[in-house]
């Protein structure tokens, strides 16, 4: 169905010998024709799925002339590996051609590096400069973040002299982090002044970082759900070395060329790159990307009806589910201090009562389960001596988790106050009631926003915003007929003006 509703469109599913889901490929004809108004740059990335069949989202995307992020190609591997990189390399030459002229920014990720290899030998692959700026932090001494500036700096220069210059005095600074871009690197693959092809303004990964951005939460769903999503935003977007020059240097040539011995028909359009024209940039978005119908639409081939793609096996991982991104080749993870004073919390340190920092007198908590309710502020339910977890004895002595030793409790955990031997009334509490206690609590409020948010469900204001909703879908499909009709008619004059 997408390749039906987007004409052009460029799909591939691959499963296993056991007809079990292993790749996804996904290039929409909007995007195939538009790239060929655009510079021929590729930032390709890859992050995690946070789902448990695990897996990763692969983004190529490139820039329009106005440095806008325009995504490409998209896909599902199984993890980065050299097979699964050479297989969506291989779909993507589908779409875009090996040529000169092609360049490739990424990650140092290996698997990457020898898929562009491999599937576009005649491309050039350029490295992120962000990410070799992280990879030379350990390697740089003094001011770290200026070393990292300097880089940057080197990076961007536009002439090989100048380049000899700034990075000749890098070197001095930074022998060691110099030494490592020398031998592990190479310097044509991040300084623009020695890049093997035109990179233009682009190079870092950036473009397909903010990709990654946008789906943060989408890559939290299963298979389709996050396809639609991805496809669903994609048709809401839709949509010298710089080869862009700058308002000073068009100003000179102009004034240069009106001397009397030089002609002055000169256009400002012949000093700047096809690309950047209004022209150029139109042609990017000319097309429109539409989502998948609703599942009644949908028409099968007979043969896609009997196949299955099973979900991809996995083994259940301990702990929860992987929320941060990994670190790149080279990257070197940040070290996270924690704060003494704030120890970090878990259900033990919660159940245990806070230090004795506040002199609170509290009524009397017997050893069976509390008569009494909870306080109506809730923020306040742990200030009842006689409910939940207890703080202090009525005495105002800290009372303390203990395991009972005698009697039929023998260890059985109890809140009892530290004086409760000395004779008198003083607090004991069983950790159990009180814990049940304190759960009920949390029960309450659930179940107090729970109705409430039931009965704003019900607002009669709801109607009538539903009922707009659907007067405005009418009205959006009324449009879309016409639109259709148009286009017929334009179509029709074509062809009229074709054999006049």
């Amino acid at each position: 169905m997408l390749r039906e509703v987007n004409p052009g469109t460029v799909t591939e599913v691959e499963l296993d010998a056991e007809d079990r889901f292993k790749y996804l490929f996904i290039a929409l004809g909007a995007s195939i024709e538009g790239f060929k108004a655009m510079r021929k740059v590729l930032v390709i990335d890859a992050t995690f799925l946070k789902t448990v069949y695990g897996g990763m989202l692969v983004i190529a995307t490139a820039q329009d002339p106005n440095r806008h992020h325009y995504p490409i190609a998209f896909g599902v591997i199984d993890s980065e590996n050299h097979a699964s990189w050479n297989w969506f390399f291989r779909m993507l030459r589908k779409v875009v051609p090996d040529e000169d002229g092609l360049v490739f920014i990424s990650d140092r990720h290996q698997s990457i590096i020898k898929g562009v290899m491999d599937v576009f030998p005649n491309a050039s692959h350029g490295h992120c400069i962000w990410h070799l700026s992280q990879n030379l932090r350990p390697k740089l001494t003094g001011d770290k973040d200026l070393g990292v500036e300097k880089f940057k700096e080197c990076a961007h220069i536009y002439t090989k002299t100048e380049f000899s210059i700034q990075y000749g005095d890098f070197r001095r600074r930074y022998p060691r982090a110099a030494e490592y871009l020398d031998n592990s690197i190479g310097v044509e693959q991040w300084a623009r002044s020695h890049a093997e092809r035109d990179k233009y303004n682009i190079y870092t990964s950036n473009s397909a970082e903010s990709m990654n951005a946008v789906f943060k939460e989408v890559r939290k769903y299963h298979l389709l759900p996050m396809i639609d999503a991805i496809l669903e935003k994609f048709s809401e977007w839709c949509f010298d070395i710089d080869k862009y020059p700058c308002i000073h240097g068009i100003a000179a040539a102009i004034k240069h060329c009106r001397n009397e011995w030089r002609t002055t028909d000169v256009s400002i359009y012949g000093l700047c790159s096809k690309y950047y024209l209004i022209e150029t940039w139109a042609l990017a978005y000319y097309k429109t990307i539409y989502v998948v119908p609703h599942e009644s639409q949908w028409t099968f081939p007979a043969d896609y009806e009997e196949k299955i793609a099973k979900p991809p096996d996995y083994k259940p991982k301990k702990g929860r589910n992987q929320e941060t991104r990994f670190p790149s080749t080279g990257e070197k993870r940040r070290k996270r201090t924690q704060n003494k004073a704030r120890p970090g919390i878990n259900l033990e340190s919660w159940l245990q009562p806070p230090p004795n920092d506040e002199n609170v007198r509290m009524p009397i908590s017997y050893t069976q389960s509390s008569e009494s309710e909870p306080s109506e502020d809730m923020s306040w339910a742990r200030a009842d001596g006689n409910w939940g977890i207890p703080r202090y004895c009525f005495c105002g002595t800290y009372v303390k988790l203990v395991v009972c030793t005698t009697g039929n409790n023998q260890g059985r955990k109890e809140y009892k106050c530290p004086n409760y031997e000395d004779g008198g009334e003083h607090l004991q509490k069983w950790w159990d009631d009180a814990v049940n206690e304190e759960f009920s609590v949390v029960h309450n409020k659930f179940e107090t926003q729970k109705e409430s948010i039931h009965h704003a469900y019900q607002n009669p204001m709801l109607e009538s915003l539903r009922e707009s909703v659907r007067i405005m879908r009418a009205q959006l499909d009324d449009l879309e007929k016409r639109l259709e009709e148009k286009e017929t008619q334009i179509s029709k004059l074509r062809d009229l003006l074709a054999k006049w």
